[in-house]
């Protein structure tokens, strides 16, 4: 995907990268907490949280809406 993305010059939010870089961070008793009881691939309430809020900072930082600079790649 990020090829993909850089070929085409478009930005990528690279959930892939996220969720590994956390699930190491909170260790397997911690990470354990973001999903359901059944298993370690459905994410519990807590889970879906966290990613939405890692997806929704990704998007203003790319739109530029928490800054002076403009969306990310803009000539401003």
């Amino acid at each position: 995907m990020r090829g993909l993305a850089a070929a085409h010059q478009v930005p990528l939010i690279d959930l892939t990268a996220f969720t590994s870089w956390l699930y190491e961070h909170l260790g397997v008793d911690g990470s354990a907490a973001l999903f359901t009881e059944r298993d370690n691939t459905h994410f519990h309430e807590h889970g879906a949280e966290v990613v939405a809020a890692f997806v929704a900072r990704s998007l203003r930082a790319i739109l530029g809406w928490d800054d002076e600079l403009g969306p990310l790649g803009s000539q401003m």
